[in-house]
């Protein structure tokens, strides 16, 4: 095992972080790993994108296939907002959200969201320190 300290001077990452959320989301692990697991048999064949869309007491998990069909899940949440509406879209990378579910200790996650063209701060209760953050994508529609 061997290392090597690299010099030099490095951005500042927390400038990615977002700052206050307009949405916190608290919801069961199990519950939206299986909504996941759902929605990527169609979102395989749509650049792996699944929507997230936030309303009042309820996260929808859709992803659609042009020859498949669509699926849509509804996962009970806990919303925390102080926005008027509690409508929300947003679409990931169905790979990333099961990579964040692997390691979340936890029975339940929180997620924080902004806007649908902001990272989404998603974090395991049980473990103050860690910060899983995941870019958005952007669709058309």
């Amino acid at each position: 095992f061997s290392s090597r300290v690299i010099e030099g001077e490095f951005p500042d990452f927390e400038k990615i972080i977002p700052g206050k959320a307009l949405y916190k989301v608290s919801v069961d692990k199990h519950e939206l790993g299986q909504a996941i697991r759902l929605a990527s048999v169609f979102a395989r064949e749509s650049g792996n994108i699944v929507k997230l869309n936030l309303k009042k007491n309820v996260l929808q998990v859709k992803a659609e296939s042009a020859s498949s069909g669509k699926q849509v899940t509804d996962v009970e949440v806990s919303v925390y907002t102080e926005e008027k509406k509690t409508d929300l879209e947003i679409a990931y990378n169905y790979k990333f959200l099961e990579d964040f579910l692997k390691v979340v200790e936890g029975e339940s996650l929180d997620i924080e969201l902004t806007n649908p063209n902001s990272p989404g701060k998603f974090i395991d209760p049980t473990d103050p320190k860690f910060l899983h953050l995941i870019m958005s994508i952007r669709v058309q529609g």
